[in-house]
């Protein structure tokens, strides 16, 4: 993967996380649903780290908070 597959997966995980924020923060379902975004965020980060070694997985899981 390349350095653009990174950032536009980061940007898709933060517009969703930012949508689900407007809409359903505020219920036990939005809640949860905020969590496994965060959960997927940081798998992906260990997925991506593991086959990169240039990955920053910092960098990245700020860029899709």
């Amino acid at each position: 993967m390349t350095r653009k597959d990174y950032e536009a997966i980061a940007a898709a995980l933060r517009e969703y996380r930012e949508d689900l924020r407007r809409e359903h923060a505020s219920t036990m379902l939005g809640r949860h649903k905020l969590d496994t975004v965060e959960d997927v965020t940081e798998i992906l980060a260990e997925i991506f780290a593991a086959d990169n070694p240039r990955f920053l997985r910092d960098r990245f899981t700020q860029a899709a908070r």
